[in-house]
C-alpha cells in the first residue's frame, strides 16, 4: 500500500516512517506534483543535482532522503510527469533539484567487416534455400493439378479407345 502526499510533507513522512520502523519504510510515498497533480514515487531511481550521481538504492537513499554519495538532501526535485519542479522544503530553494535518472543505452560494439560479410553471405544462402523449396513446391502442385486433370470424365468414345489400347497392349504385348 502508499502513501500520497504532498510535496513539503513528503521528506518529513519518509523519515518519520524510517525512525519508527527502525529499518526501512514498509509502505513507499508517493509524491503528488503540485502542478500536475500526478504521483511520484517516492522509491524512483534519481540524478543528484548537487554531486551527479545516479542514485539506485532508492530503498534507502531516495530523494526525500539523501543522496548516496555526497550526502546532502535535495531541496527540490523534477516532476517527471510535467518536468516542473516542485519544493521538498518550507524555503522552496529550487536550485540544484534531483531530476528522474535516466538509463543511457549501452553502445552497439562495432561489426567486424568479415563478420558482416558472412552474416550477409548467409542471409542470401537462406533466401536462395527458400526460393528453391517454393519452386519445388510449385512444381510438385503443377504436376498435382495436371493428374487430376487427366483423371477427369473422358467421352465415351475416348473411353472405348483406352479400353482397346489397354486389351491389345495386354494380349500382344506393348506396341
Amino acid at each position: 500500500m502508499s502513501k500520497s502526499v504532498p510535496p513539503p510533507e513528503a521528506r518529513n513522512v519518509f523519515k518519520r516512517q524510517a525512525r519508527t520502523l527502525w529499518s526501512l519504510p514498509s509502505e513507499s510515498i508517493q509524491v503528488i506534483c503540485s502542478h500536475c497533480a500526478k504521483a511520484v514515487p517516492g522509491d524512483m531511481k534519481w540524478h543528484c543535482g548537487y554531486c551527479n550521481n545516479d542514485n539506485h538504492r532508492t530503498e534507502v537513499y531516495s530523494f526525500l532522503s539523501k543522496c548516496q554519495k555526497c550526502g546532502r538532501e535535495p531541496k527540490s526535485f523534477v516532476c517527471p510527469h510535467c518536468g516542473k519542479i516542485n519544493a521538498l522544503d518550507k524555503d522552496k530553494d529550487e536550485r540544484n533539484p534531483a531530476r528522474e535518472a535516466v538509463e543511457m543505452p549501452k553502445p552497439v560494439p562495432p561489426v567486424d567487416p568479415r563478420t558482416q560479410k558472412r552474416q550477409e553471405h548467409e542471409a542470401r544462402r537462406e533466401e536462395l534455400e527458400r526460393e528453391i523449396d517454393l519452386a519445388k513446391l510449385a512444381a510438385i502442385l503443377a504436376q498435382t493439378k495436371a493428374s487430376a486433370d487427366a483423371q477427369k470424365e473422358k467421352p465415351a468414345s475416348e473411353k472405348i479407345k483406352e479400353d482397346v489400347r489397354k486389351f491389345v497392349e495386354h494380349t500382344m504385348g506393348f506396341i
